[in-house]
């Protein structure tokens, strides 16, 4: 099941568990994708996530979406999309509230409002799975960047998909991983230090939703609000209006967005 968007998509119109028909593409990320649905009986407007045909065959990745739609169901929160249903079996979705608005890359503040002066410290590892701390032979401040984000809030920026690895396990954490039964690997993921003048700092790391260690992250670390899809672009013109090497960039590109609030200081 993957759908095309447009007038010869052949999911537009489709009934999902007799419950929700499809409309339209709303967005596509690197495990599933998000229509626009009535709710059958009711015509009501909802928006439905569906992993795609490959994704919903393999195990794993169905038990993470379940989790994921507990996670997010067990959420009251006005800043959290509602969870209203969620269907298993050959096609697991999500039904969720319809929420109205623009597309949005940016850091606001907690009325909504641009964070003014916010920078953000990026890093990751390099392709080796290592950090530069841990390799000799990268510079220090290879793949960490310091960016200033723009007054309305908004910032875009290119690196290389970081990836996989695995914790040191040869002394005492390797053996309380052993005994606890689980693996040493760390799922793929970005680090980032956001500040602003007036605001307290806010420390996170972000993740692929494709990655195939999202549910043994050796240091516990993955939640579901941090796990973002990620889009293969074959069209420049899908790519961000400010983002600096937009006419130069090597296609294709996998891209993410996401919208952040810092809280007071």
């Amino acid at each position: 099941m993957r759908p095309l968007g447009g007038d010869d998509d052949p999911l537009a119109g489709r009934e999902i568990d007799g419950r929700y028909r499809l409309l339209s593409l709303l967005g596509v990320g690197g495990m599933g994708f998000v229509y626009l649905a009535e709710q059958v009986g009711l015509g009501r407007r909802v928006a439905v996530k569906m992993l795609f045909a490959e994704r919903a065959r393999d195990e794993a990745a169905v038990r993470r979406f379940a989790r994921e739609a507990r996670t997010l169901a067990s959420v009251d929160h006005p800043g959290i999309v509602r969870v209203l249903d969620y269907g298993s079996g050959e096609h697991p979705y999500i039904a969720m509230e319809l929420v109205q608005g623009p597309s949005l890359q940016r850091i606001v503040d907690g009325t909504g409002a641009p964070a003014k002066g916010t920078v953000l410290a990026i890093w990751q590892n390099a392709g080796n799975g290592l950090y530069a701390q841990q390799d000799p032979s990268q510079a220090p401040t290879n793949y960490h960047a310091r960016l200033a984000v723009a007054e309305d809030g908004t910032f875009a920026f290119t690196t290389v998909r970081p990836v996989s690895y695995k914790v040191p396990d040869d002394g005492p954490a390797g053996d309380m991983l052993r005994v606890l039964g689980r693996d040493a690997w760390r799922p793929a993921h970005l680090h980032m230090i956001i500040q602003a003048p007036g605001h307290a700092p806010l420390i996170t790391e972000f993740f692929p939703e494709d990655d195939e260690h999202l549910d043994g992250d050796a240091v516990f670390g993955v939640r579901a609000g941090l796990v973002l899809p990620f889009a293969k672009l074959t069209d420049r013109a899908a790519l961000p209006a400010n983002l600096a090497a937009r006419d130069t960039l090597p296609l294709p590109v996998w891209s993410t967005r996401l919208d952040l609030t810092l809280p007071a200081g």
